[in-house]
């Protein structure tokens, strides 16, 4: 049991570094994450400054290695719009989106046991390969 248990949990960090991996390039394919943080009139030294900021003109490799390293002490910088840690404004959230995600939850558990129980009550008719097509 516990190696199944060590298993999972490296498997789970392995997907948490490749999501967070795909963030960060997702980022930097759109474009100079400086010049999309600025409006359009912005000037070149206001980029330019902001890029120093921020660690933006340090090479690929390093900029990704902090971002990991920050993310894996928490710490996930600050909110450009509301100007305060981007760690606060998400857990101040954290209560409506988990009553979000455990009403999701119970619903798909509602539909999905009524279209089990439909579908073996109507075995091998158009409802069940409906249901079984659509689950």
């Amino acid at each position: 049991m516990r190696q199944y248990v060590v298993k999972r949990f490296l498997q789970s960090l392995l997907a948490i570094l490749g999501a967070a991996t795909v963030v960060f390039f997702i980022i930097r394919l759109s474009g100079d994450p400086a010049r999309l943080m600025l409006p359009p009139e912005a000037t070149e030294e206001q980029v330019a400054s902001l890029r120093e900021s921020l660690g933006f003109n340090r090479p690929l490799f390093v900029q990704y290695l902090d971002y990991i390293k920050d993310l894996a002490t928490g710490h996930l910088g600050d909110s450009l719009y509301f100007k305060e840690s981007a760690l606060k404004l998400v857990l101040e959230r954290m209560p409506a989106t988990l009553d979000l995600a455990v009403t999701a939850i119970i619903i798909a558990v509602i539909v999905g046991l009524l279209a089990g129980i439909i579908s073996a009550y109507r075995k091998n008719s158009f409802i069940d390969y409906l249901i079984e097509h659509f689950a």
